[in-house]
C-alpha cells in the first residue's frame, strides 16, 4: 500500500483537506481542552464552543437528522448507551451541581453523535479499522508527549487517559491477531498498532491499565479458541499473585517506582472511595447528578480533589443510584452478547476485547461516570463500531 493510499484509507488525508481542515482544528482544539487546560470560564467556553461547531458541522454533513438516527438507530449496545446519558442529563434537574451534570451528561452525547457521523462516512471494513486505530494511537502518541513535557518528566510517567487507550487498542489487536486468517497485510498493520500501544502502555504505569489489557486479551484468545493461551494467562497471574516477592519484582518492572500496597489500594483511591459509597448511601436510588458524587466529597470533606471518581461503578452508583447502576450494567451486558453473536464477523473479536478491556479498566478509571477524555472517546467509538460493523460485513454479503 502506498502512502497516499494509507493516507487516504486511514482517514487522515480527509481530516486534513480543504472540506474537513476547521472541523479537525475544532477537535483538537477541544481534545486539548480536556486533557491540559485548566477549569475555568474561558476555557469552559473553549470546550462548548468547539463542542457546538463540531455538532453542527457533522449534522450540516450528515443525510437526515443526526440525532434521529443516532437515537432511532436499531442497535441495542448504542441504544443503552444513548439511554444511559439521556438519563444522566435528567440528574440535572436534583444535582448536587445542575449545570455542571447537564453539561457533562449532553456533551457525551454529543460525543457520540459525532463518532456516529465520522465513523458512518467509512465505505470498507479496513477503511473503518484503519481510520479508528490511527486515530487514536496518533492521538495517544501525541498525549503521551505532551504530558511528559507539562509534567518534566522523560520516560515513565503516570498517566491514566493514554494507558487506558493504549489498554483498549491492544485488546483490540491482540483480538483480531488470534482470529486473523491469511490476510498479511493486516497482521502486519495488527502487531504494529499492538507494540505501539503495548510500550506506552508500558511507560504509563497504570497496574489498572495493564490488568484490563490482560483481560481484554485472554477473552480476545477464548473468542478465538485459543484456550490454551488462556490457561497459560490465568496460570501466570496465579503464579504471581501468590508469590508477594515475584509480584513486586514484577510490578517494579512494568512500574517503576510503585509497590504491591500502592496497586491494592488504588494509589490511595480505596480511601476516596469509602468517602464516595458514604455519601451515595444518602441518595441511593437517584444519587447526586451525573458526574457529582466526586464535587460532593471534594465539597464536604475539603480533603479531596479528584477530577473523576476514579471508578466508573463507583461513579455511576454516588452519581446516578442504583437506577444508573442498573442501565450502566445492562449497557455492558448489551455490548458484550452483540460481539458475541457477531464473533465470527470481521472485527467483532477485537471489538468485544477492547469492551472488556474497558468493563475491567472502570474499577479504577472513571471515564465514563464523569468529564470526558481521551478514554471516553475511546470507548464510545468501540461502541459504534459495532454496528458500523455490521452494517459493512452485510453490505459485503450483499455484493
Amino acid at each position: 500500500m502506498n502512502v497516499n493510499s494509507f493516507l487516504r484509507k486511514s482517514g487522515i488525508k480527509t481530516a486534513f483537506s480543504k472540506s474537513y481542515i476547521w472541523f479537525t482544528i475544532a477537535f483538537i482544539v477541544w481534545y486539548y481542552r480536556i486533557g491540559y487546560m485548566p477549569q475555568s470560564g474561558a476555557t469552559t467556553l473553549i470546550q462548548v464552543s468547539t463542542l457546538a461547531f463540531m455538532f453542527l458541522f457533522a449534522h450540516k454533513h450528515c443525510r437526515g437528522n443526526l440525532i434521529s438516527k443516532v437515537i432511532g438507530r436499531n442497535n441495542s449496545p448504542i441504544t443503552t448507551l444513548v439511554l444511559l446519558y439521556l438519563y444522566a442529563a435528567i440528574s440535572l434537574l436534583w444535582a448536587y451541581q445542575p449545570f455542571l451534570s447537564g453539561f457533562l451528561s449532553i456533551q457525551n452525547i454529543l460525543i457520540i453523535c459525532i463518532l456516529y457521523w465520522y465513523f458512518s462516512r467509512c465505505r470498507t471494513f479496513d477503511g473503518a479499522e484503519q481510520c479508528f486505530l490511527n486515530f487514536f494511537i496518533i492521538f495517544n502518541v501525541i498525549d503521551c508527549i505532551l504530558a511528559r513535557i507539562y509534567n518534566h518528566t522523560f520516560l515513565f510517567y503516570h498517566h491514566l487517559p493514554a494507558s487506558s487507550v493504549a489498554a483498549m487498542c491492544t485488546s483490540y489487536c491482540f483480538g483480531e491477531l488470534m482470529n486473523s486468517k491469511r490476510d498479511l497485510k493486516r497482521k502486519r498493520y495488527l502487531k504494529l498498532c499492538a507494540l505501539i500501544s503495548i510500550i506506552i502502555l508500558l511507560l504509563s504505569t497504570s497496574s489498572g491499565g495493564n490488568a484490563a489489557a490482560l483481560a481484554g486479551i485472554a477473552f480476545g484468545c477464548f473468542l478465538s479458541g485459543k484456550i490454551l493461551i488462556c490457561l497459560f494467562i490465568g496460570i501466570g497471574t496465579w503464579v504471581i499473585l501468590s508469590n508477594p516477592d515475584l509480584m513486586d519484582s514484577f510490578i517494579l518492572f512494568i512500574m517503576p517506582g510503585k509497590t504491591m500496597e500502592m496497586v491494592e489500594t488504588g494509589t490511595g483511591r480505596t480511601i476516596f472511595w469509602e468517602y464516595e459509597l458514604f455519601y451515595a448511601s444518602r441518595k441511593p436510588f437517584f444519587g447526586w447528578g451525573f458526574g457529582c458524587i466526586e464535587r460532593v466529597v471534594t465539597g464536604m470533606t475539603n480533603e479531596f480533589n479528584y477530577p473523576d471518581a476514579h471508578s466508573n461503578y463507583v461513579g455511576f452508583y454516588g452519581s446516578l443510584g442504583v437506577f444508573g447502576c442498573v442501565l450502566a450494567g445492562i449497557h455492558f451486558m448489551c455490548c458484550l452478547l452483540y460481539g458475541l453473536s457477531h464473533r465470527y464477523k470481521k472485527g467483532f473479536v477485537g471489538l468485544s476485547s477492547a469492551i472488556v478491556c474497558a468493563i475491567v479498566n472502570g474499577y479504577s478509571y472513571g471515564f465514563l461516570s464523569g468529564k470526558a477524555c481521551s478514554t471516553t472517546v475511546m470507548y464510545f467509538a468501540v461502541v459504534i463500531l459495532m454496528f458500523i460493523y455490521a452494517r459493512l460485513s452485510k453490505r459485503r454479503q450483499n455484493g
